[in-house]
């Protein structure tokens, strides 16, 4: 018979089973993680409500009952399904994660994986979804070298696909924090040529971090890297657009055909048409993007606010909802 290990919270093994799980697991104070399962046992199926302890040496211990009582053991081998109802301080770190509150849910996250660690050899066991979220807070907030070191750590085996291809750019962050550049073109570069199925999410990341390395040394791939994370995102990654975005303009505000433009602007030889206006337009919508939608919160810097006159120049009236192409720029990038 193939196993199934089932995942969902509080899934429907018994909803009768579930409720008596949620009530008593609500008047209880022990690490103990609530649970459903299903396992052969002399040939015969039984389910059973229990309270998950530890696993240790390939089979799982727990209590039948919320106050304790002599602990059974289940080898692994023997479990068909199982199924997690878990407490409310989990759910509650979980989410302050979902809402984008990542410093308050660090401590929380690290809080309650310190005891579902004990049940970290558990079946799709929800000590991998803490730990994932909290490395992945631990990046957004900036902790890049405490995220690789618990990165480090972690089984990688246990996560799921998305998960593992979220956390492929661990490794690359604390390269970036460092400002070594061609190094983080050859991890990155590295990362996209040998990890298939990279979520958007983290196709998002790349790109930001290659435009921030080439944008040193080749403007016109760090501007295609820029439009590609700004372009790609489907809504999970504002912070990283917003940031793609400043990171463009500071490439554009280098070019030196834009320098051109706003050198001319105003002048009788300034011509409208000519190839200095192309950059310039491209930045244009950037700046008009990110004075529109704030990505995160994060406003215009006013040093760009110039750009928006542009868009007033060529775009504002315009039919057209094509995106501007990233332009080649001149700009040493230094």
């Amino acid at each position: 018979m193939r196993k199934s290990i089932l995942t969902l919270v509080g899934i429907a093994l018994a909803a009768t089973s579930v409720t008596e799980l949620v009530a008593q697991e609500n008047n209880d104070t022990a690490e103990a993680l609530p649970a459903v399962i299903v396992f052969k046992s002399g040939g015969a199926e039984q389910r059973r409500n229990v309270y998950l302890l530890s696993e240790k040496d390939g089979s799982i211990i727990y209590s039948l009952n919320v106050q304790g009582g002599s602990p059974e053991r289940l080898n692994l081998s023997q479990l068909e399904q199982i199924g997690f109802v878990l407490p409310q301080s989990v759910e509650d770190a979980l989410q302050a994660y979902a809402g984008g509150k990542f410093k308050t849910a660090l401590p929380l996250l690290e809080k309650e994986a310190q005891w579902l660690a004990r049940l970290e050899g558990v079946p799709n066991s929800p000590y991998y979804t803490v730990r994932y979220k909290q490395i992945f807070a631990m990046q957004e907030t900036g902790d890049y070298d405490g995220a690789l070191k618990l990165y480090e750590l972690l089984n990688k085996s246990k996560l799921t696909p998305y998960q593992a291809g979220m956390l492929a750019t661990v490794p690359a962050w604390p390269i970036y924090k460092a400002k070594q550049w061609d190094r983080l073109i050859t991890v990155c570069e590295g990362l996209r040529e040998t990890v298939d199925d990279l979520p958007l999410a983290a196709e998002v990341r790349l790109s930001f971090l290659l435009g921030e390395a080439y944008s040193r040394k080749d403007p016109e791939k760090a501007l295609a890297e820029y439009h590609r994370a700004m372009t790609l995102d489907a809504g999970e990654s504002a912070e990283i657009v917003a940031k793609s975005a400043i990171g463009s303009l500071n490439v554009y505000q280098r070019d030196e055909q834009v320098k051109e433009f706003f050198r001319l602007r105003g002048r009788p030889e300034f011509l409208d048409t000519a190839g200095y206006t192309i950059p310039t337009r491209a930045a244009a919508w950037v700046a008009k993007m990110l004075d529109s939608q704030q990505p995160a919160g994060i406003k215009l810097p006013k040093e760009f606010e110039r750009f928006l006159e542009v868009y007033k120049m060529y775009d504002e009236n315009s039919d057209s909802d094509e995106e501007a192409p990233a332009e080649k720029a001149d700009a040493d990038g230094k």
